[in-house]
């Protein structure tokens, strides 16, 4: 205990004490009253301080807590990043985590608040700030239950309101089942927790797919090794995904459409008409799936050196055309010398005229 903060305060406490005591007997001694005084109210505030145990236990007690919270809020912090990468299951489980993050926190704030106020001298601002912060982490565990609830359904309860509140007023308004619209909302509100649930299983592989891309991108393209690397990764998010078709299966929309053509070009199309489109769409899959391997096999070529030329050779225009812009005036200088010639023949014409 020879290293304990408040164990050296005591001890400090304890020397005070002596020395007080020392310059007491030394004013009784010498009969000098300011030493009598001096020493005797050393005296007596080290020994009140020595003496106050509760004071060295309470904070002995809250630098051990204040240390554990903040290692609390760390972690807290680290299980927060984590939930943002993550889905359904995953990131209620790390939710869950929080909740006995903030509990535990909560219980040392409590302590700390205890212990300050067992001391003689409690200090108020300091138990106002575990109250505001109590008050905080009360606030946080309550919306992490509604986080949880959305992390596994999909939704919050407030769009959930929202969305049957306005299911019933559609029903009313056009005289339609009012059952049967809440019984959409709810189908849709399990798709959706279906699909968030499917979105933390698949996760694994969609990363996996991702990271495949990325790396086959360092070199600004993709070869024949890489893209079938990334066509197996694919192979295996495809499989896994189909394990949940069938749980999904009762709340997809079953209307199948065979045909996206409707109104009067669906009235006209004839089965030549159809055909010829359908061999215009392969067509065009073919030319894409062209392109594509084109590019994939011949990239995109270096065109800086091109379009330095294209610069240079803009510049140089610019430059002509500056220099005949700067010419006019000497243009203009002859164009002034020939209007006064032309009015001298003019003038002259005008004299013979006037004589004969």
């Amino acid at each position: 205990m020879a290293g304990d903060e408040e164990s050296q305060k005591m001890l400090k406490g304890i020397g005070d004490m002596i020395g007080g005591a020392a310059t007491l007997a030394k004013g009784i001694a010498s009969g000098n009253p300011a030493e009598i005084v001096a020493g005797g109210v050393q005296l007596l505030t080290s020994a009140i301080e020595v003496f106050d145990s509760k004071t060295r236990k309470a904070n002995r007690t809250i630098k051990k807590n204040t240390e554990q919270v903040n290692d609390l809020q760390k972690s807290y912090e680290n299980l927060e990043r984590a939930i943002t990468k993550t889905y359904s299951t995953k990131a209620a489980a790390l939710i869950e985590d929080e909740q006995r993050n903030l509990e535990q926190q909560r219980r040392l704030i409590q302590d700390n608040i205890r212990a300050e106020k067992s001391k003689k001298k409690p200090d108020k601002d300091a138990i106002k700030e575990w109250e505001s912060l109590l008050n905080d982490i009360d606030v946080s565990i309550e919306e992490n239950k509604d986080r949880m609830l959305e992390s596994l359904v999909g939704t919050d309860v407030m769009s959930a309101i929202d969305q049957f509140a306005q299911a019933y007023a559609d029903a009313w308004a056009s005289g339609e089942n009012a059952a049967k619209k809440s019984a959409d909302v709810v189908k849709g509100i399990l798709r959706n927790a279906l699909i968030n649930y499917m979105k933390g299983k698949l996760q694994p592989e969609v990363e996996a797919v991702m990271n495949k891309i990325a790396e086959s991108m360092k070199d600004g393209r993709i070869d024949s090794a890489e893209q079938n690397a990334i066509d197996a990764l694919v192979a295996i998010l495809d499989n896994k995904a189909a394990q949940y078709e069938q749980a999904l299966e009762p709340y997809q929309d079953n209307e199948k459409k065979t045909s996206v053509v409707t109104g009067e070009l669906h009235a006209q199309m004839t089965e030549g008409t159809g055909s010829q489109l359908v061999g215009l769409w392969n067509m065009t899959a073919m030319d894409t799936r062209a392109i594509k391997d084109h590019l994939k096999n011949n990239p995109i070529p270096d065109v800086s050196k091109e379009l330095f030329s294209i610069q240079n050779e803009l510049s140089a225009i610019k430059t002509n055309t500056k220099d005949t812009a700067n010419n006019t005036n000497g243009i203009k200088d002859k164009f002034d010398e020939m209007n006064a010639k032309l009015e001298d023949i003019r003038n002259n014409t005008k004299q013979n005229n006037s004589r004969g």
